[in-house]
């Protein structure tokens, strides 16, 4: 062992000397001085026996000098001088300048933690306290008692609590919950409706008298830290992907699209305004953008069912839009000409004066994840799988259902894992009921975002305001998006990550139940030889 310290010793100080007699040959580009030290490097990693060039044996080697080695793809490991100088090297140590841009998957790192920050109303400055939420005249605010929901008004003080739990503590964070006027109870005039009075404040609300159920999600700023070995070795922020000392190391997914607060944290895109569309932001009167948005609760589904069984009938279209529990989730064909009218212009179709409904793009669900693992969430936990199966239509989900004891279960007569359970309740986004569901498994949820040079897509969103869609662009490598969960949170816990191509353009998020990968960081890719997709919608107040 000590021979084996002795000897890396040795190697670094050799290191450290080509590297200063490097820098004082005039005649050699900062290039070829940064290959001979590959080159030397990958030598010695030779002459030690080792049959391929890693990242493991180029960090070995490598980091002590402050050079970066992180693994990619295709079993290539990219090297990041101090300069933020790339270069990637091939398992027979073969040596090519450049890199392609930095992604979490690239760092190798075994452990994560996402920080995040309330902001002011529409602004960048930093609070204590979650912006209040926005409420448009079909809204009802709704608060859990324990066993039912009841309703409840803005003023009510146990209506929400965004808690930042400390250390190891789950579970007792509580986001704001509303139903709209879609159910029994309606806080406008509408035939059929019971109205919302000063005096059915704490009505119990069964499940089937429930309308869409939405959760507020605040502006906020946040940071990622990525760690290797209970050590910190890089973070994304408002600079950049940095190193541990904080230097820039990936230069190329800093074009613009970081708007930095206080301590580094960064404005989440989706909550950017006007001239931020192209990032995921768009809405708002102004660039500042909005205070937060409604987020459905579970997936669209066709219409409240309560009782499993193969008899069983799917509703029409027009009542595809439903978010509530226990109900069957709504799904959707590849077909873009259907996709568009039945879904999309649909879902845009019940917006009102008041309110901006639109089905979900990237940004706004990576905003809801990374709210979803912080510490205001799960609290750095996992959101489990919602593992539900209904055999109708080649197979379809319920929403507000958690893990099984044995994996993929029938939801015939199954009662044991619903929203309202113990167990039902780690499928949350907070781990008890106040949160978001099917996030993960369930059924893959197709988002708008898509693979921009793709001709099939770009007729689908042609008449479509820019604010309502996210294009991503024809290589990953090239991509500069943060908080999408494509990029900086990219195969954590070994979650899927398919990125859009032009055979397959629509993005799928959170994984099917019967895909061994879903989860809350998954995405795929979707095209028209798959099975029907899933969906959420999200409102934003005008």
């Amino acid at each position: 062992m000590k021979k084996k310290i002795l000897a890396i010793g040795v190697i670094i100080i050799i290191i450290a000397t080509i590297i200063i007699v490097g820098l004082l040959n005039n005649s050699k580009s900062q290039e070829e001085l940064e290959i001979e030290e590959l080159q030397f490097v990958i030598n010695i990693i030779r002459g030690n026996g080792e049959e391929y060039i890693t990242v493991d044996n180029l960090n070995e080697y490598l980091r002590e000098n402050g050079v970066m080695a992180t693994a990619v793809k295709n079993n290539r490991t990219m090297v990041v001088f101090d300069n933020g100088n790339k270069y990637e090297v091939e398992l027979d140590g073969t040596i090519t300048k450049g890199g392609r841009n930095l992604t979490s998957m690239a760092l190798c790192s075994d452990d994560y933690e996402i920080n995040v920050k309330f902001l002011e109303e529409a602004t960048n400055i930093i609070t204590d306290k979650p912006n209040s939420p926005q409420l448009s005249e079909e809204m009802i605010p709704i608060k859990w008692n324990g066993e039912n929901w009841i309703i409840t008004t803005k003023d009510d003080p146990e209506w929400y609590n965004y808690i930042s739990q400390t250390k190891d503590v789950d579970k007792t964070s509580k986001w704001a919950n509303i139903m709209l006027s879609d159910g029994k109870y309606s806080n406008i005039t509408k035939d059929g409706k019971i109205l919302v009075t000063t005096e059915n404040i704490g009505t119990i609300i069964k499940d089937d008298e429930l309308g869409s159920m939405y959760v507020w999600i605040p502006r906020y700023a946040y940071k990622i830290s990525y760690y290797k070995d209970n050590n910190l070795i890089a973070s994304s922020d408002s600079r950049g992907f940095v190193d541990a000392k904080g230097e820039l190391i990936n230069e190329a997914n800093n074009q613009g699209t970081r708007i930095g607060v206080e301590d580094n944290y960064m404005v989440h895109p989706s909550f950017l305004g006007k001239g931020h569309e192209s990032i995921g932001g768009g809405f708002g009167d102004d660039e500042n953008g909005i205070s937060g948005f409604w987020v459905a609760k579970f997936e669209a589904s066709n219409k409240n069912i309560t009782n499993y069984n193969e008899d069983v009938e799917l509703t029409a279209q027009d009542s595809i839009l439903r978010s509530i529990p226990s109900s069957l989730s709504g799904t959707v064909e590849y077909d873009m000409e259907k996709l568009k009218e039945n879904v999309i212009e649909k879902a845009q179709g019940q917006s009102t004066n008041s309110t901006d409904m639109h089905i979900m793009k990237n940004s706004e669900l990576g905003a809801t994840i990374y709210l979803a693992y912080s510490s205001y969430g799960r609290n750095g936990n996992l959101i489990d799988i919602n593992e539900s199966y209904y055999n109708i239509e080649n197979g379809s989900s319920v929403t507000g259902y958690g893990k099984s004891d044995d994996n993929y279960y029938y939801m015939y007569n199954q009662k044991d894992f619903s929203y309202r359970t113990e167990k039902g309740m780690l499928a949350s986004s907070t781990g008890n009921i106040y949160g978001i569901y099917d996030l993960a498994g369930g059924n893959a949820e197709f988002t708008m975002s898509f693979k921009n040079d793709n001709e099939d897509i770009q007729k689908l969103i042609e008449g479509i305001e820019p604010k309502y869609y996210m294009l991503y662009k024809n290589n990953k490598s090239d991509e500069s998006n943060v908080g999408d969960i494509v990029f900086e949170t990219e195969s954590w816990y070994r979650n899927g990550a398919d990125y859009v191509n032009s055979y397959e353009p629509i993005f799928k998020m959170g994984g099917r139940y019967d895909v061994g990968c879903a989860g809350m960081f998954n995405y795929s890719a979707w095209n028209e030889t798959e099975v029907k997709c899933g969906f959420r919608t999200t409102i934003i107040l005008k």
